[in-house]
């Protein structure tokens, strides 16, 4: 993070410095965060930037597990849901059509899937 310090006399024997941070805010999310620069700029001893550094970068690995996790369950959903409707229209065929080999064989690949897809989860 580039920033500086004005330093702006107030009276002649006092010298005040004003930290001024050389970027402008923005809306959205940051790509990386401060805080341990911030913290060692304000004097919080290495020692326990460098433990906070150590604890965000697990606490960072496991939202990450975590969300993959979630997403691969949104993902799954979604193809439950195309399942569900693959097999509602293989059961209007079939009630039209008891010998209607396709769609025994359409479910028996959506079965072969679900039973992939199962495998995979665990």
């Amino acid at each position: 993070m580039a920033c500086s310090f004005d330093c702006a006399s107030k009276l002649s024997s006092q010298v005040e410095q004003k930290l001024v941070f050389l970027y402008r805010l923005a809306s959205g999310a940051c790509p990386e965060s401060y805080g341990m620069q911030i913290a060692l700029m304000a004097g919080v001893p290495s020692s326990v930037v460098e433990a906070a550094s150590k604890a965000r970068q697990v606490m960072k690995e496991m939202v990450g597990e975590s969300f993959k996790s979630s997403e691969h369950r949104e993902n799954f959903s979604t193809l439950h849901e195309e399942w569900l409707k693959s097999v509602l229209s293989l059961s209007e065929t079939a009630e039209v059509d008891f010998d209607n080999d396709d769609a025994f064989d359409s479910l028996f690949c959506l079965w072969h899937e679900l039973k992939r897809s199962c495998k995979e989860l665990t």
